[in-house]
């Protein structure tokens, strides 16, 4: 029971700093759902979480840096899920179905997020150049 982060082309935001950081966000959050051992599913969501906000900074640095419009609201999208991982990685995974459903929101976070904000996002920084 697990679901498989798998980059592909259409994921890509056409920036070769943000592509990577995605990639690993892609490969770390694959890494939950392996070893269901308690554990070891608490380490690879520290490691997860901490990436994460390492991405979010760089992406909030660059938005700052083109004067995003939409740079506030992006930048509370990525507090709330910070919270969010916070929240819910307090939480035991003790079964199956709790390291399934954690791995799913964080997919459909992600890709969602991917897709929809930060394909915006890198479209307004393409068009300022």
């Amino acid at each position: 029971m697990s679901i498989i982060f798998e980059w592909d082309n259409s994921f890509s935001v056409a920036n070769e700093e943000i592509d990577q950081q995605h990639k690993m966000l892609f490969e770390l959050a694959s890494s939950i759902g392996i070893d269901l051992n308690q554990q070891r599913i608490k380490k690879n969501i520290i490691v997860l979480y901490k990436y994460t906000r390492e991405h979010f900074a760089a992406e909030e640095q660059m938005m700052q840096r083109i004067s995003y419009p939409k740079f506030e609201e992006h930048k509370e999208l990525h507090k709330n899920l910070i919270t969010k991982l916070n929240t819910i990685s307090a939480k035991p995974f003790d079964d199956d179905e709790s390291v399934y459903d954690f791995i799913t929101f964080v997919y459909d976070w992600l890709t969602h997020h991917i897709l929809n904000k930060d394909m915006n996002f890198m479209r307004f920084a393409r068009d300022k150049r």
